[in-house]
């Protein structure tokens, strides 16, 4: 098997990382990097570019990882050449909008916009702090309060909505599928935010553009994910594991289940495993 495969595309949190939204243990990673793996291994979140290119470096894994797709699918980054190589925004518009549909039916959630290091966010509220605090401490960003849309970033890659339960996070998802089903893509993150790009924009799409690049064909893929936003990647690939810990979303459409949760090293173990190294 493993001279089928020549890429391996990996979700960070609940995946690749530990509960604790690091690697505490690097002891499989290293036993990858004994294996001398042929393959190209890129990690697919949904979280900041920067946040992701940041723990690569700390977690001392540049040696291994070259790309990184982040924002769900909407920017990825070359380690080596140290440069955004891809990148879908949002328009104006329709970002502008949705805030006003979300405003005019009584959702008054903190928003926010990544830009690279900074992490801008409208309406901070002290009920959803430990969210946003969260959000920025994963991904090493300064926050910047805003009080007016205006002074969110000109490239608007990703539009994130806090919510601080599912009946909220449900509401505003099907009032923004209701009204801009057409304009965005959405994924929603445990029962606390709601993330949306830009309309056909997600891992899926992002891995395909990558995969042009390297002239690897999608089929030769194999991914690991664990929640929603994880879907499209793994039905696209030719190889796509749910996590044994997954969302109960993605283990009733992905047949392929690592015997092993994200705290037991599985994304590793089933590498080894699959590939018979």
């Amino acid at each position: 098997m493993k001279d089928k495969i020549k890429l391996i595309a990996i979700d960070f949190d609940g995946t690749f990382l530990d509960d604790s939204h690091f690697k505490q243990d690097l002891s499989y990673v290293d036993k990858l990097r004994e294996k001398n793996l042929n393959q190209e291994i890129v990690f697919a979140s949904g979280r900041a570019t920067a946040g992701i290119v940041e723990l690569i470096k700390r977690l001392k894994m540049t040696d291994i990882v070259r790309y990184i797709i982040g924002h769900n699918g909407a920017e990825i980054f070359d380690l080596k050449e140290n440069k955004i190589i891809y990148q879908e925004c949002m328009e104006d518009d329709v970002v502008f909008n949705i805030i006003e549909i979300l405003e005019k039916n009584g959702f008054n959630n903190p928003l926010s916009i990544h830009d690279w290091n900074k992490f801008y966010t409208y309406k901070n509220s002290e009920e959803y702090e430990k969210m946003i605090e969260l959000e920025q401490r994963v991904n090493f960003v300064d926050l910047i309060n805003i009080d007016d849309v205006k002074y969110f970033p000109e490239n608007k890659i990703k539009l994130m909505i806090f919510t601080k339960d599912k009946a909220e996070q449900e509401g505003i998802y099907n009032l923004i599928s209701s009204e801009f089903n057409d304009k965005v893509t959405q994924a929603r993150s445990a029962v606390f935010l709601n993330e949306l790009t830009k309309k056909g924009i997600n891992k899926a799409k992002g891995l395909e553009f990558l995969c042009s690049k390297l002239d690897i064909d999608l089929n030769e893929v194999l991914a690991f994910g664990n929640a929603e936003n994880d879907i499209d990647m793994l039905l696209k690939v030719g190889y796509g594991f749910a996590m044994k810990n997954s969302e109960e979303i993605l283990l009733e459409k992905i047949k392929r289940v690592t015997k092993y949760t994200n705290n037991e090293f599985g994304v590793e173990r089933e590498i080894i495993d699959f590939l018979g190294i």
